[in-house]
């Protein structure tokens, strides 16, 4: 009596041959082998049905490698080239031709770094939404209109205005002290002209900083405030 076992290895062997001799180099007509090979699926089928369906997972378990080569050949094989690992293959089901499992090709360095970019990318531009957002909030819960904005920009122009004149008055000061006849008091005038200068050039530019930063909050403000009542259907 022919045992199972037999008849699996058989049928496995007549499908394989069946899908291995069909090599071709186009891989997008998989109906096409598909029916050439059907009366050898059929035979091969036929032997298991009279074994005893108990040998299907023998069968099943005995998956087939497809793979294209380089010049374009199309091929099935139990085993395959350790080379083709690298440029992609599929697992396939030697009972029905159907792609148990796919393997894409190794990516090259090139590939690698550009999608470590656009990650990088992707993770910079969220961070920045969410910092823009964090402003935005700021900004809300400082200003409930934009009066209350020129309210608290005149405030502190004001205060900058008063740095700015008490460094002015103390170079001013400084600069008399130059004068002197004593040596000693010219220099040590001299210093704190230099110091003096260096500050209330600072405080200049903290004042033209503070205009244009209150004028970007003016105009993120008004968009913020307009997008509000939008939603809230004023």
């Amino acid at each position: 009596m022919i045992s199972a076992n037999y008849l699996a290895r058989n049928a496995a062997f007549m499908m394989r041959s069946a899908l291995m001799t069909r090599s071709r180099k186009q891989q997008d007509k998989p109906q096409v082998w598909r029916a050439n090979t059907r009366p050898l699926l059929l035979i091969a089928l036929t032997g298991l049905i009279g074994g005893g369906i108990g040998i299907f997972p023998v069968i099943a378990q005995a998956a087939l490698y497809r793979w294209t080569a380089p010049n374009g050949d199309l091929h099935y094989s139990d085993n395959m080239p350790s080379s083709q690992a690298e440029r992609g293959y599929d697992l396939i089901n030697p009972l029905t031709g159907d792609v148990l499992k796919h393997f894409d090709r190794a990516k090259t360095p090139q590939e690698i770094a550009a999608e470590a970019a656009a990650k990088q990318a992707r993770i910079a531009a969220i961070k920045a939404q969410e910092e823009q957002a964090r402003k935005d909030q700021a900004l809300l819960d400082l200003y409930s209109s934009t009066d209350d904005l020129i309210r608290a920009r005149k405030q502190r122009l004001v205060e900058l205005d008063a740095l700015i004149n008490q460094a002015q008055d103390a170079l001013k000061r400084t600069q008399e002290r130059m004068l002197s006849t004593h040596s000693s008091e010219a220099l040590a005038a001299q210093r704190d002209a230099i110091q003096l200068r260096k500050n209330l050039a600072e405080l200049n530019d903290r004042r033209d900083d503070t205009v244009m930063q209150f004028a970007r909050d003016a105009n993120r403000l008004q968009q913020l405030l307009a997008n509000k009542n939008t939603l809230e259907g004023k």
